[in-house]
Order: C-alpha cells, then structure tokens, then sequence
C-alpha cells in the first residue's frame, strides 16, 4: 500500500488495535526496511518478489492485489487470507 493511500491511516489504526491480541506485521511496498511502533506493529517491507517471512501464519489482509492474496494463500494454506477492495464486501479470499 502506498504512503499516499486514503485508507492507510484506517488500516493502521485497524493493525494497532489488533496487536494486543496477536503479533501484527504490516508489510508495504514503499517501506525500506523493518521497523517496530510504539503500539508493537511491525512494518516490513514488500518487494514485489517475495513475502515476509512469517512461521505460522492465521490472517492476512490484502488491499487490491489479487495475485499477492493467492500467494499468501498458497504459502500459508491454513491462514485466513482477505482481498479487501474499495466498495466491496470483504469475506474469506477463495483463489
């Protein structure tokens, strides 16, 4: 997700809210290298190439990309995997 998206500011709100429940990463395509915030988020970086190196993995949220939520689908087949798009209804991702 880019720095510039309207929706950023909701997602991190959403992520630090969650991480006093669970270990919450963030990864984004415009983060250079890893880093923690004072609520326990940890950003990472996302090339287009490759995921972050999760161990067991039980949810994910993608914005937008498709072919990022099969990825994470496929390497984490136990995992909750949501596409999440402007406008739409969001459920279970089923690639």
């Amino acid at each position: 997700m880019q720095e510039d998206s309207p929706a950023l500011p909701r997602l991190i709100e959403m992520a630090r809210s969650l991480a006093d429940q669970a270990y919450v990463y963030f990864a984004r395509s415009d983060q250079k290298d890893w880093e923690d915030d004072e609520y326990g988020v940890r950003y990472l970086p996302l090339d287009g190439e490759r995921l972050p190196s999760f161990g067991r993995l039980e949810r994910a949220f993608v914005m937008h990309d498709e072919k990022l939520a099969h990825a994470v689908a496929t390497e984490h087949p136990l995992a909750d995997v949501f596409l999440l798009r402007s406008g739409a209804p969001s459920g279970p991702w089923q690639g």
